[in-house]
């Protein structure tokens, strides 16, 4: 998704794409950050949808160590974004709407991220380890559906919720033009 945005800036120079290649980016970070720094939270997650304790690695938990990393690295994402255009010359925008747009695009993103895993990501569970988890198979056993759509996939879920992170970040532009 990433290289096809480059591509249409290549092609049609605009800041829309930029705006919607940092909000696909700021997503992916900061999804990655939630998930690896979240899981180093003290406190167990919540679900994104009722606020219940979860087990930490369900689908749909949030924490605020969690929330926090995914918010830094969707400013980072920000910034990277501003600091690369400086150095090649492309049109600027100010440092902190970089960080501003990197931070909420990504944070929205990783919150669909939760919400689509919490609600229609295919989920199964192990039968050896009673784990509930996102493949076919586990502890060398197929697993059994529990919930989610079938299609709807872990993959599907990043690809939706990036894309959600990009349309957030290109909504930036009515604040921009």
């Amino acid at each position: 998704l990433g290289m096809l945005l480059c591509l249409g800036y290549a092609i049609w120079p605009h800041v829309a794409w930029q705006l919607a290649f940092v909000g696909v980016m700021a997503t992916v970070t900061s999804d990655t950050w939630a998930t690896e720094f979240g899981s180093l939270s003290r406190k167990p997650p919540r679900s994104v949808l009722t606020g219940k304790v979860l087990a930490p690695g369900t689908s749909g938990g949030v924490s605020v160590l969690g929330t926090a990393a995914a918010l830094a690295g969707g400013i980072l994402i920000g910034i990277g974004a501003w600091g690369f255009g400086h150095a090649v010359g492309m049109p600027e925008l100010p440092l902190w709407l970089w960080a501003l747009i990197g931070g909420i695009s990504g944070s929205a993103g990783a919150f669909a991220d939760s919400y689509l895993g919490a609600t229609v990501q295919l989920m199964r569970s192990c039968p050896v380890c009673k784990r509930e988890v996102e493949v076919d198979t586990h502890c060398g056993q197929t697993t059994v559906y529990m919930r989610g759509w079938h299609w709807m996939s872990n993959d599907r879920v990043n690809s939706i919720s990036s894309i959600f992170g990009g349309l957030v970040a290109l909504a930036g532009i009515f604040f921009i033009l």
